[in-house]
Formats: structure tokens, C-alpha cells, sequence
């Protein structure tokens, strides 16, 4: 058998060397107590002078226990220890140690700060098409999602910490989801050593600020929902296998940065991406436990006290919530607290301002009535902002004054400022001369001018509402009987007759009636300058077409839903 030598304690009576069967070390749930008291006083020390040590001088095992080989498990590509476990001899010194060391990195692949699965799976995905010789680096960590994800699944992707690379080795670099300089941290500086710097982005409106003075800076930016997406569909063209973990990273990548394919952003190109990485064996269970919203208990105290202290705002139709809220020190993964208070409370648009001292600075409760005077000192502020789908807003250009970014309903900001409360205000200010106003009733109401007169019978009006697809028709004291007018108004409107009376006469035999004998003369009704939500409030009553009027009560043009589906661009309005 292979022989292990173990030096023994001096105080022992045992011969100075054990022969032991590698069968029996490598079985202690078998033999436990002899195991047990055989470890007891041998300790592995150094190999005995006298018996042999060399892979090649062990003689060859005939019997069937050296048969039996232990089954190594397979291990991902990316582990450090994936040559020691593949069966290569490890090092006898600390010379050799040092030279089987990998050498420092050449290239680098770069996240943005507090890295999101987004800027992860993209910068895995480009090391896994560079090759082993390129690596990730996080420049300060991940929020709190993705860092329990990384938690347990570091080893299994090539992401190094920043201590492993030599700046002035390298000469490759890219960074991903992110093309403004100080979303890069301490990593900034690595832009102006290397040779030439690849940025891969999706945010198409944010302007680069990335210099490369050597070879020059690359942007490759495209409309997608997640940068992702870019990789992935390289990954498909090259005809790459991946591992399960690799499809599932690259996967929550896709669903967080697309809501799961809900967001406007969302492209066909990210739904076959996804679609193609399922095929790859992504592992559903991760996606649904790391989707999932899970807030940690700061998170919670957060998200108490914004539901507590926020402020609504009417502007352009819209409510608009504000918050401003002092933290002892940064809280990662606000933006989780911002979607979730965006989805439960009835707002349009949330904007978040936390602030956390800096340094030194001590902490203290900001109230409304704080002046100017009393915030001297800087703080370090991240300003969160989300809205709804139907909100018409641009919040990734309301950041840029701010060194933030993102898209047009969620974007963020981090800076230092004197006065956070002065900051929020001056931020609010600025989206109300951004927000576009509500449309009026007047610039939305259907272009179909048709009436009834109080003569007209029921009959037909429902040929009127059967052809025109209408839920109802006004009924006006002049013109009527089905005219199309040319222009201006349609007459003093009276009543309306929808779809459901013309059922009713039809059933009880009354189509020759006078549409007088079934009209409505109490009914929702809007003026040319009422607000698209004002309509929406009497379409909840379920009645449509909703009449505009003037001041004088004349009937100028009526609103249906299809009005208000492609106001809010709900539908396809080509």
C-alpha cells in the first residue's frame, strides 16, 4: 500500500513510524475510533527519511482497495483552487509555492460602485469570452441582494478582489453598465494606466466622461434593457456551452434590470437572451429566491420612517412623494426601499434623499424647520428616484446635473452636499420645470363628432353605436340623427344613451321609441380644460364615452377609453 509517514510525540511508547493504508485515512466514518486514537498522538510533520516520498517510486497498487479512487468533484473553471483539485502535485516549498502563483492580472473587466446583478453579469459574461486571463473587480461591493448572492457563489466565477491587480501591469481594461467615471470609485484612475480602456453600456442617453489618453476610450452602447443581453447574444453567436451557475447569473441579470420583462425599457433581444440562457440550464429556484424582494432590518427602518415623514406634491397631474432622511451611517440597497414604497403607496413619482455623516461628523435628526445654518457641514447624500409607467418623466436626465444617471423612471445620484434638505427642494424644483403638462380633455377627446337628437329612435341609435364600436352616444337639442359636424360645437348637450339602454328597449320590443324615453340626464361630464385624470376618475364609474363640454354646456367632442389607453401610451398609438 501507499505509505503516509506521521513523526509521533516524543513521550509515546509507539515505534517512531506508523504504516497506515491510505484506504483506512481517507475512511474515518468507517473505522471512527481507530481513526480517532490514531490521530491522537501522530501530527504531520515532515516525510520519514526512510521510506519513499515520490510520486513515480510508490510501487504500483494491485490491490482492489488502491482500485478504489476517490471521486473528485467537478469544480468551475473560475475556482483558485481548480488546478490543486484537478490532481496537479501541490507545492513542496515556498519557493515553488510562489512560482505555480498566477501572475497579476493584464486585463480587467470593471463594475460600477455598489455593483447590481446587471454590472455582474455582464462583467462575468465578457471574462468568460476574454478568457481565463481576464478578471472582475468590484470597486466597492455589491448591494445587499447581490452580495448575498455572491456570498455563497463567489468561487464559482472569476471575480478577484482588488488587492490581486498591479495597476501598471495592466493594459486591457473594460467597464460595464456604467460609462461615468466617478460610478467607478477608487478603480477610476485605472482608466488613464492602461493602454485601452472598452466601455459596454445601455443607458443610451448618459454621456460618457471616460478618458483614455493612450489608445483612446471604446463605447459600445445599445438599446437593450440590460446590458446583459449584449454578452449574452455574443456568448450565442460563438456557440458557447455555459455551466448552470454561469446561465443563472447571467439570467438574474436580465430579470432585475427588466423587471422580469415588464419594464418599457425591455427589448425582444433581452426576451431571447433569456429564453436562450433557460435552454443553458438556468436554475429557476435562484432566480425566484434572489428576485424576491427581501429587505434587511435597516432597510425596514428605513422604509418605516419614508412611510411616515414623505411628502406629496401635485404637479402636472401627477403625486409626487418627497423624503429626506439622516442615517448614522450608509445604508446599502435604498432603491429596494424606494420600489417598494413606489409599489404600495398611490404615487406617481418617489424621490429618496438619504444622508449619512461623513467621517467624523456625528449624526443628528433633521426636522422640517432646519435652516441653512445649522447643515454647515458636508454630508454624504444618495438621492433615489422611481416612477411609475405612467408617469412622463426623465428621471436619468434630472440626475445628471448631480453626477447621477440610470433611465427615465429610475435613476440615482450620490454627491456631497452642506444642506440635503436644500438639495431635495432644489431637486424638486427642477422636475416640476421638467414634468410635461397633463394633457386636457380638449387634446385627447375622440375626433368621432357624432350626435343624436331627442327624436331620434332607439333603433337607430344602436346602428350608430353597433358600427362606430362606441359604448354610448350624446344626445344635444339641435342637429343629431348621426350628422357628422364639420367643426365647432354639436349643440347643447341634454342626455347620453349607452350601449345597455339600447339592450333594454331591444328586450322589452321598445327600438321605435324616441331615445328621449331612455336618456340619461344625470351623467359624468368634463370641461375642454379638465385633466386626463379627472376623465380617468368617471371612466372608473364605467361609463363611456365621457362628454367634453365648454363653459356654456355645449357639447365640443367626447372621450372614450381608446382615448385614454393611447393618451398614457398603454397602446401602440401607430
Amino acid at each position: 500500500d501507499t505509505v503516509h509517514s506521521f513523526e509521533l510525540e516524543d513521550k509515546t511508547s509507539r515505534p517512531s513510524c506508523c504504516r497506515v493504508s491510505p484506504h483506512f485515512i481517507a475512511s474515518p466514518t468507517k473505522y471512527p475510533m481507530r481513526f480517532l486514537s490514531f490521530i491522537s498522538f501522530a501530527k504531520p510533520l515532515r516525510p520519514h527519511p526512510n521510506l519513499a516520498t515520490s510520486r513515480n517510486s510508490i510501487p504500483a497498487q494491485t490491490s482492489r482497495a488502491r482500485q478504489r479512487t476517490r471521486r473528485v468533484p467537478k469544480l468551475s473553471p473560475y475556482s483558485a483552487n481548480a488546478e490543486i483539485h484537478s490532481g496537479a502535485r501541490a507545492p513542496d516549498s515556498a519557493q515553488e509555492h510562489s512560482e505555480t502563483l498566477p501572475p497579476p492580472p493584464t486585463e480587467v473587466v470593471v463594475t460600477h460602485a455598489t455593483a447590481d446583478f446587471d454590472t455582474i453579469a455582464s462583467a462575468v459574461a465578457l471574462a468568460r469570452l476574454r478568457g481565463p486571463k481576464t478578471i472582475v473587480v468590484l470597486p466597492t461591493g455589491a448591494d445587499p441582494t447581490a452580495q448575498r448572492f455572491l456570498s455563497l457563489h463567489l468561487g464559482l466565477y472569476p471575480i478577484r478582489p482588488v488587492s490581486v491587480v498591479e495597476p501598471e501591469r495592466l493594459k486591457w481594461m473594460a467597464v460595464v453598465d456604467c460609462c461615468r467615471l466617478e460610478r467607478l470609485g477608487r478603480l477610476a484612475e485605472w482608466t488613464t494606466i492602461v493602454n485601452k480602456v472598452v466601455v459596454y453600456d445601455h443607458h443610451a442617453k448618459a454621456e460618457c466622461n471616460i478618458v483614455n489618453e493612450k489608445e483612446g476610450v471604446e463605447l459600445i452602447c445599445q438599446n437593450v434593457g440590460a446590458t446583459t443581453t449584449i454578452f449574452v447574444e455574443m456568448l450565442m453567436q460563438q456557440n458557447f456551452e455555459l455551466t448552470s451557475q454561469e446561465a443563472t447569473l447571467f439570467a438574474l441579470g436580465i430579470h432585475t434590470d427588466t423587471g422580469s420583462l415588464t419594464y418599457e425599457n425591455t427589448t425582444p433581444r433581452d426576451a431571447k437572451a433569456l429564453s436562450w440562457l433557460l435552454e443553458q440550464g438556468v436554475n429557476q429556484r435562484t432566480i425566484a429566491e434572489y428576485t424576491a424582494v427581501r429587505l434587511s432590518n435597516e432597510q425596514m427602518e428605513c422604509l418605516k420612517s419614508v412611510t411616515q415623514n414623505m411628502r406629496r406634491h401635485s404637479v402636472s397631474g401627477l403625486v409626487v412623494a418627497t423624503c429626506l432622511i439622516q442615517t448614522p451611517k450608509f445604508v446599502r440597497g435604498l432603491s429596494m426601499v424606494v420600489s417598494e414604497v413606489l409599489h404600495l403607496s398611490s404615487v406617481d413619482v418617489f424621490i429618496l434623499a438619504a444622508s449619512s455623516p461623513i467621517g467624523r461628523n456625528k449624526s443628528k435628526n433633521w426636522s422640517e424647520s432646519e435652516d441653512e445654518e445649522s447643515a454647515a457641514v458636508e454630508e454624504q447624500v444618495s438621492v433615489i428616484a422611481r416612477a411609475s409607467a405612467k408617469a412622463r418623466v426623465d428621471l436619468a436626465h434630472a440626475m445628471e446635473k448631480y453626477n447621477g444617471g440610470g433611465h427615465e423612471k429610475a435613476a440615482s445620484a450620490s454627491l456631497r452636499h452642506p444642506n440635503p434638505k436644500r438639495l431635495l427642494i432644489d431637486i424638486m424644483n427642477s422636475l416640476r420645470v421638467e414634468l410635461p403638462p397633463e394633457p386636457k380633455a380638449v387634446e385627447i377627446m375622440s375626433e368621432i363628432r357624432l350626435t343624436l337628437g331627442l327624436n331620434d329612435t332607439v333603433e337607430h341609435a344602436a346602428q350608430l353605436i353597433r358600427d362606430n364600436a362606441l359604448g354610448g352616444l350624446p344626445v344635444v337639442e339641435k342637429g343629431g340623427s348621426g350628422n357628422e359636424n364639420g367643426g365647432g360645437t354639436l349643440g347643447k348637450l341634454v342626455g347620453m344613451i349607452f350601449q345597455g339602454d339600447v339592450l333594454t328597449a331591444s328586450k322589452g320590443g321598445a327600438l321605435n321609441r324616441p331615445v328621449s324615453a331612455f336618456l340619461h340626464r344625470k351623467f359624468g361630464k368634463v370641461l375642454t380644460t379638465d385633466s386626463i385624470s379627472l376623465v380617468e376618475k368617471h371612466m372608473l364609474e364605467g361609463k363611456s364615452p365621457i362628454p367634453v363640454v365648454n363653459e356654456r354646456d355645449e357639447l365640443i367632442g367626447f372621450v372614450r377609453r381608446i382615448d385614454i389607453l393611447k393618451a398614457r401610451r398603454y397602446i401602440d398609438t401607430a
